[in-house]
């Protein structure tokens, strides 16, 4: 039987190996915005409040989550793993950065990291001065990336370009033939563009931060 305090953490780490915060996974999952806010946790006396039957399904239904897999995220091992290594100046080099990924880089990370096991990235990405990862994201992060294509709207995401552009970003539309994208900077405006123009498409599911 799991404690409140594991219950909301759980749905905090779910969020977190998509590459969401709270606000975003539930929206995603068709629920109110602020349902899992920090303030919806405790009653104005202080009692502690559950996350409702109803919105932990949505939430493993929109995720593709099982509830196997969603409780065994409330016990996340500390696991030490090696992936190979790209910056961002790698992103725009076809030569070195290709539709799986990085093909040649600096080296690769070793990392001590506690997070759920499925949502490991196959490789990892250090944050330099590039404008496409401000303001969210610093120089000397590391982000742990999975290629992913169907990425949800709400997920964040790193797309690399034809054009040897790239943009990181939350998705806002991902259709068979279009994809559109919110830059980090809330200040830009979203970008949309056909998924041919697209060489590498990869989900976010962890940053060093």
């Amino acid at each position: 039987m799991l404690s409140n305090d594991e219950w909301w953490a759980a749905i905090d780490r779910l969020a977190e190996t998509r590459g969401l915060t709270p606000s975003a996974l539930a929206r995603q999952a068709g629920l109110d915005a602020t349902s899992f806010n920090k303030s919806k946790r405790r009653s104005i006396d202080g009692r502690p409040r559950w996350p409702s039957t109803e919105s932990v399904a949505k939430v493993l239904s929109a995720t593709g989550t099982s509830m196997e897999d969603f409780l065994g995220i409330t016990r996340p091992l500390s696991i030490k793993v090696s992936l190979p290594l790209a910056t961002g100046a790698h992103l725009t080099d076809a030569r070195q950065f290709g539709s799986d990924g990085p093909v040649t880089g600096p080296g690769s990370v070793s990392l001590d990291i506690k997070i759920d096991a499925s949502s490991f990235g196959t490789y990892a990405l250090e944050v330099g001065n590039e404008r496409q990862f401000a303001p969210r994201y610093a120089e000397g992060d590391i982000l742990l990336l999975t290629p992913d294509t169907s990425a949800r709207p709400g997920e964040r995401v790193l797309a690399v370009l034809y054009s040897d552009d790239f943009i990181v970003g939350t998705v806002r539309r991902n259709a068979p033939g279009r994809v559109e994208i919110a830059p980090l900077d809330p200040a830009l405006p979203v970008v949309r563009f056909a998924r041919k123009a697209i060489r590498h498409m990869a989900r976010i599911a962890w940053a060093s931060q």
